[in-house]
């Protein structure tokens, strides 16, 4: 693949910055550039993707969102990538004449870039355009968790034809590649009981924003454990991010907007990222753009600081924890990094398979230590032995 076959090249509008100098952000990327189509995907480790695709919502006239972004992520300091790893921006996909288009392109880049080990971050779409993904996992004929950081549930419970940004999480939820679903920073008042009970019948989860507000670590383990993530703006209280169609008075703030992407980065499993909802229109002074655009970086830097710990792998620094529950007669086993703080526990595995190690929390321990069953263990238990 050639970028100049799916992208438009980075073309943005001279700005005040004085891009030479060396320790900036742009500086230290590989940019497809008009008449500089990137050919080589040697040591690239990361891909940033621009989408225009509003064509299924109603976001008219947001089709510079993605270098709204990228203007403002350039102008940031450079990230120092671990191991000598690149970054390439690709540009900015060519829409075609539907949105059906654009999924099916993305879906192809998508499909290169995963065959190759290399981290997509989509930004600048609807919603929907996270589609793509599933039709991705589909070709591969690989199951996979999904997490989206999001304040509605997108999805009607029914079998819609096309996607939407309402509608697109139904063809998730029916299809049989989907393994964990997960949503976080749902608001009550957004969400009906029937997506709740939706989840709750089919083993997947969702994080009240209200059980996150004063510690975003408890959705930690959900984005560890993800291998797609898709992060709203509109999940971001208005105040802080006042481009969006459908504003809020409540919702995160932007500095937990950011920890959570910075979450995603520290995670080994997640190879597609997903950054939507910006609606240029109604960001007057840029400040939806520039929290779009220290969301990336701190995705990034998320991984810098990511160290293969997986307790099957690398046991030096795990601690192995051993708690007899008594109700349900089991040995919960747990393991805590001792570099990190960071925990995981089994879910056995009926019929000899091996068991299944998942991301957790330090609360689930000592949930365990106090005869409660850690409700995304059992969820997961119930999955593997239906």
């Amino acid at each position: 693949m050639t970028t100049e076959d799916y992208f438009n090249p980075v073309e943005l509008e001279k700005r005040e910055t004085d891009y030479s100098n060396p320790h900036l952000f742009c500086r230290n990327l590989v940019i497809h550039t008009p008449g500089r189509p990137i050919k080589s995907f040697r040591n690239v480790k990361v891909a940033l993707i621009g989408v225009d695709n509003f064509l299924t919502s109603s976001s008219v006239g947001s089709t510079n969102a993605p270098d709204l972004i990228r203007a403002e992520l350039y102008e940031l300091y450079k990230i120092k990538m671990p191991g000598g790893m690149r970054i390439a921006d690709l540009g900015n996909l060519k829409t075609g004449h539907s949105s059906r288009d654009v999924y099916y392109a993305l879906r192809d880049v998508l499909l290169h870039l995963y065959e190759h080990g290399i981290l997509s971050i989509v930004f600048g779409a609807s919603e929907d355009i996270a589609y793509a993904s599933l039709l991705c996992h589909e070709a591969m004929k690989q199951t996979f968790n999904f997490t989206t950081v999001q304040r509605r549930l997108a999805f009607t419970g029914g079998t819609p034809d096309e996607p939407t940004p309402e509608n697109y999480l139904d063809f998730f939820l029916s299809s049989p590649y989907l393994f964990f679903y997960a949503n976080i920073a749902q608001q009550a008042c957004f969400v009906s009981s029937d997506q709740m009970d939706y989840l709750e019948s089919h083993g997947h989860d969702s994080l009240r924003l209200g059980s996150i507000r004063y510690n975003t670590l408890r959705a930690e383990p959900y984005l560890r454990d993800a291998h797609v993530a898709g992060f709203d703006i509109n999940a971001v209280k208005y105040a802080d991010a006042p481009g969006q169609v459908h504003v809020s008075p409540n919702g995160l703030l932007a500095e937990d907007f950011c920890q959570l992407t910075r979450y995603a980065g520290m995670s080994a499993g997640i190879k597609t990222i997903f950054l939507t909802g910006y609606y240029p229109p109604a960001d007057m002074q840029g400040t939806t753009a520039r929290l779009a655009a220290q969301a990336i970086w701190y995705l990034l830097d998320g991984m810098t600081v990511y160290r293969e710990e997986q307790p099957g792998k690398k046991k030096h620094h795990i601690q192995q924890y051993i708690i007899h529950h008594k109700m349900l007669d089991y040995d919960f086993v747990f393991y805590k990094s001792q570099s990190t703080g960071r925990w995981w526990v089994e879910v056995p595995v009926t019929g000899g398979k091996e068991n299944l190690l998942i991301a957790c929390s330090e609360e689930d321990y000592h949930a365990v230590c106090n005869e409660e069953i850690p409700g995304r263990w059992w969820k997961i238990h119930q999955k593997m032995n239906g």
